[in-house]
Formats: C-alpha cells, sequence, structure tokens
C-alpha cells in the first residue's frame, strides 16, 4: 500500500502562482524515486491538466504513445503526426488554454535532439494563449543542459525551473509512523535518505529495525536496492568505469583527490573532469574547510553526498561477502558508523555550518556569528552524552581552538557539544 500524497505543499503553492501568471514553460528535474511523477499528477488533478510519460524507443512509437495519452486534448484523429514538427504544429491547433506535462522529457531529446528547437519555435510563436507546458526529467544532467546550456535553444525560455528535492527526516517517521527522537528510526533513515519510492519499499518488506532495513532493502539476493547505483549513473549517462571506481574509492575512505588517484593507481590530472561530473550529477560533493576558498583544490575532499549511495559504496560494496558471518553487534557498528555521519551533514545543513580540517585538528561545524570575527564550533555525536562528558569533550574543542590556524584570525565565542538525542531535536524543529 503507498502513502498518502505527503508534503510538497510549497512546490504546488509555486506552480499554482506561476500557472496564474500565465507562465508558458515550466521545468522540473530531480533524481528517480524521488516523487517529481506523484507530486506532478496530484498537482494536475487539482488543475485539470493532462499528462503523457516519455517512453524510449523510436520517434514514431513516442509519438504514437503522447496522441494516446493527450486524446483528451486533439479529440479523434486518424491520421498520426509524422515527426515533432507535425506534433506541436498539431497542438497548436487546439484553442482552448491547456496544461500539459511531458514526463521524462529527456527520452525525447535522446532519440531527437531537434526537439528542443522545434519546442522553442513553439513556445515563442505558436502556443495557444494562457497555456502551459510542464517538462519534467530523472537526468539531472540533461535537464540542466537542456535549460541552461549557452547553446542550448531552450535557453530563458522556462518561467522556473525546480529542483526537487528529497524529503526530510520528520516526513520518513511521520510516513512509516516510527518515533522520530528514538535513535533507531534514524539510523533506518540514514540507509535510504529522503526518497519516498524506498520508504515504500521498507513499509512493503514490514520492517523497521536499521538491521533489518539494510538486510530486506540491501543484503539478500535480487535486493532493492542492489543495482541502484547503476540505475542511477544510467540515467545520467555516465557510463564509464572510471566514475563508478571513483565512488567505490571515496566510500572506501579516500577523499583527497591524491588519495583517490593512488588508489586507483592513475594521474590526478586524469581524474579531474569525472569527478567534476560526478559532482555536477550530485553523486559527490566537494568540500572545503571552513575559511578556505573552493579553488584551493589541495585541501578539499570529496564525499557521496545521498546516504543511500554512501551507505552502498561505504557497506554494502565491501561488505557484501561477509555481511551473513557477521554477529548482529558488528552489523549495528556498520550502520550506527554510517549513520553518524549523515545524522553531522544534516546538522550541518541546519546552521548553514562548514567542516574544518588542518593537520590533527578537526572540527565538525563551524560557522560565524553576528560578529564576523566571533565564531562557534560544534561537535555532533552519535551517542547520548551525559553534562559531564560533554564539558569534557567542550574543553577539548577550546584547547584545539587555541592551537588551530583559525584562532589566529577570529575568536572563540563559545564551543557546544550535539548529542545524538539533540541532533534529532533540532531536525525536528
Amino acid at each position: 500500500m503507498g502513502f498518502p500524497f505527503l508534503n510538497r505543499t510549497e512546490e504546488i503553492k509555486e506552480l499554482d502562482r506561476l500557472v496564474k501568471n500565465h507562465a508558458k514553460l515550466l521545468v522540473i528535474f530531480g533524481p528517480r524515486r524521488i516523487g517529481k511523477t506523484r507530486l506532478i499528477k496530484e498537482w494536475l488533478q487539482t488543475k485539470g491538466g493532462v499528462y503523457t510519460q516519455a517512453i524510449q524507443g523510436p520517434m514514431t512509437l513516442q509519438i504514437s504513445q503522447m496522441m494516446q495519452d493527450l486524446s483528451e486534448l486533439f479529440g479523434n484523429i486518424s491520421i498520426l503526426p509524422k515527426n515533432w514538427v507535425e506534433f506541436f504544429e498539431l497542438l497548436a491547433l487546439v484553442r482552448k488554454p491547456f496544461l500539459l506535462c511531458i514526463d521524462e522529457f529527456p527520452y525525447l531529446v535522446e532519440t531527437s535532439p531537434e526537439i528542443g528547437s522545434i519546442l522553442q519555435r513553439f513556445l515563442d510563436h505558436k502556443i495557444t494563449k494562457n497555456s502551459c507546458m510542464l517538462l519534467t526529467g530523472s537526468s539531472q544532467t540533461m535537464m540542466k543542459e537542456m535549460m541552461f546550456a549557452p547553446t542550448s535553444p531552450l535557453l530563458g525560455r522556462a518561467d522556473r525551473t525546480f529542483r526537487i528535492e528529497p524529503m526530510s527526516y520528520q516526513w520518513f517517521c511521520k510516513s512509516l509512523q516510527m518515533d522520530p527522537k528514538d535513535k533507531e528510526s534514524f539510523c533506518s533513515f540514514s540507509l535510504v535518505g529522503g526518497i519516498p519510492r524506498y520508504w515504500e519499499l521498507i513499509q512493503l518488506e514490514g520492517v523497521r529495525q536499521s538491521t533489518e532495513v539494510a538486510d530486506r532493502m540491501f543484503f539478500v539476493p535480487s535486493s532493492h536496492l542492489e543495482n541502484a547505483p547503476f540505475q542511477l549513473l544510467q540515467d545520467e549517462k555516465i557510463n564509464d568505469i572510471i566514475p563508478r571506481t571513483i565512488l567505490e574509492t571515496i566510500g572506501r575512505g579516500a577523499e583527497r583527490l591524491s588519495e583517490i588517484a593512488t588508489k586507483i593507481q592513475t594521474p590526478s590530472t586524469h581524474l579531474t573532469r569525472p569527478l567534476k561530473t560526478l559532482v555536477e550529477s550530485g553523486f559527490v560533493k566537494k568540500d572545503h574547510p571552513f575559511g578556505e576558498s573552493e579553488r584551493n583544490s589541495k585541501k578539499s575532499l570529496y564525499k557521496i553526498s545521498d546516504p543511500m549511495l554512501r551507505f552502498w559504496f561505504r557497506t554494502f560494496s565491501p561488505h557484501r561477502s561477509r555481511w551473513n558471518r557477521y554477529t548482529e553487534l558488528q552489523r549495528k557498528k556498520l550502520i550506527d558508523d554510517h549513520g553518524g555521519g549523515v545524522l553531522e551533514d544534516l546538522v550541518r545543513t541546519h546552521f548553514q555550518a562548514e567542516r574544518y580540517w588542518e593537520k590533527n585538528i578537526e572540527f565538525d561545524l563551524v560557522r560565524k556569528e553576528a560578529d564576523d570575527k566571533k565564531l562557534i564550533i560544534s561537535e555532533v555525536k552519535f551517542a547520548r552524552l551525559s553534562k559531564k562528558d560533554k564539558a569534557t569533550i567542550q574543553a577539548d574543542i577550546g584547547a584545539k581552538f587555541e592551537s588551530s590556524a583559525l584562532s589566529r584570525q577570529y575568536t572563540l565565542s563559545h564551543c557546544e557539544v550535539i548529542d545524538v538525542e539533540d541532533a534529532l531535536e533540532l531536525l525536528l524543529s
């Protein structure tokens, strides 16, 4: 049984506003299974819009499918358009204002690269007054190229481009009726992240404990997420072995460019392009220390962005052959190690803070106070801590700050320790 439609209220409000103001073209993109189609269908029902999902195949089959899906728009037509020029000429004859969504538009671009120019002419000169088209796609790279590349015919044509973001931990717990203040609930969330389809699969499996979720979603034969990275990479047309090898290497602990190059036994200069591709497509995040320029690549660290993919490459891939031999305690330790990193990321995002590192010193979160010369430094712990434990760690943070290069440029306003209970409260606020 699927979930009721949850959240996405801000996206729907914005779509309503744009259509009311006579937008001609809206664009939505985001990774597969994040809920784009559900959002669109729910919204179109309230607006009386029509929907078609593009298929992969020859142009004639794609057009035939769309004509069937859009029969209420076109009526009974005996002769099918032979190409996209004829299709949009036919669409121009629809006199009543319409709201039309073409889902997975990149499938059409793959088969017919000229469709962007054809659509541009239609939007500029022929679209029925007060009508609107909505294009969506799972290939974030292709959608960005279509809408933002300097040579793209659709550059500047979209009235708004939305990137659909993963849903929050709070909605995960609400959907699966889990206790959001329970560390174990967060461990389960950290395995799949904010992708609603994965939540539905957890519900289907009838599991709640994180070790059970890991078993059913990853480690059993033919599991739901056994091939997930390959599907997501394919969506972005990343087929070369090097990007996947980079992900495997980062997952196993190599964060610096030099470390990745050493592990792969490839000159670092050969990794610049594939790393850039992985960053731009959202698979990898490039971190730099607080206060350092993003251009200082020597100090940059790379990590896998999505929690599910991070678990896949950090834990599933290295341990899949031995997982069944591990004790429950060993499995839980691996999951907790992963969950702690995911929680730290979310707390850092909550405060809009950054990591900091130098030789022998590292801070989880660094952020400025209103006074740009004063810093708040935080440590995140994936455990419940006593006041005494927190005080000990705070003293250690203060001593590290005095020894760090930051102390030569900033003063320490205060330091804090955020344990798992504190962190979960922040995520729910």
